[in-house]
């Protein structure tokens, strides 16, 4: 679209335009009302191994056999990161009624697993990142659940327990930039479309108008309502006078 044209139908179609501007705006307000803050809070936790309970000698075959797979702290963490990212953790958070949208992310190559919740009430987060913790501590138990009791099992820690929540206006912020965007955008497409009907009827008007005057001098009615002499016939045999 021509930058002139368009400059040139907002100057001209100022009435059009400003009304347009004031409706987006005021829709962006509308909708900035309805969308609520969101609400973030995060829980760290950290994989250790604990003590044997047993401190006897076993065979080699019995401590390959017996031994814990989870042993090292930073595969364990990413067996958590999957396992609290699965559909069935999911399901079962919202079936609790906590919030089944979550990012879990482990730290590569450490024993840290950072779990970042967003939700549209501060308790309800908080509550989300609780029950996510937990999760994580039965999911270890269910796997080391077959393993002898004297060998050292994975555990977890709580370093960041989700108890601080931040308001977040970010998603009320897109909705109107959103909003406002569009609704420039239509604006200035509708007073440029307005302007070029206006001025196709101007001229369809001008047109119409030339043709009646070019009408009206070719044919001048005469003071009696005859046609005037330089447009009348001669009738056959009649005197002409020269």
């Amino acid at each position: 679209m021509d930058i002139w044209r368009v400059l040139s139908a907002i100057i001209r179609r100022w009435y059009i335009i400003i009304p347009l501007l004031v409706a987006t705006g005021a829709a962006a307000l509308t909708i900035g009302h309805w969308v609520k803050p969101e609400y973030k809070t995060q829980a760290i936790i950290n994989v250790v191994i604990g003590k044997a309970t047993v401190q006897n000698v076993q065979a080699k075959a019995d401590q390959l056999q017996r031994a814990n797979p989870y042993l090292s702290v930073d595969y364990t963490a990413s067996i958590l990161e999957y396992s609290l990212k699965a559909s069935s953790t999911q399901q079962d958070l919202a079936a609790a009624g906590l919030v089944g949208g979550y990012e879990v992310k482990a730290v590569p190559r450490s024993s840290f697993v950072g779990i970042d919740v967003t939700a549209n009430d501060a308790d309800l987060a908080m509550a989300t990142a609780h029950g996510i913790v937990d999760r994580a501590r039965r999911i270890l138990a269910k796997r080391q659940s077959a393993i002898d009791p004297g060998t050292p099992r994975v555990s977890i820690e709580v370093l960041d327990n989700a108890d601080a929540v931040s308001a977040s206006t970010k998603g009320r912020l897109q909705a109107l930039a959103g909003v406002v965007a569009v609704g420039g955008i239509a604006s200035v497409i509708i007073t440029v479309l307005a302007n070029d009907l206006l001025l196709l009827r101007h001229r369809r008007r001008e047109r119409e108008a030339d043709v009646e005057a070019t009408t009206d001098l070719e044919i001048e009615p005469s003071s009696n309502g005859a046609v005037s002499a330089a447009g009348k016939a001669v009738a056959p045999g009649a005197r002409v006078d020269r």
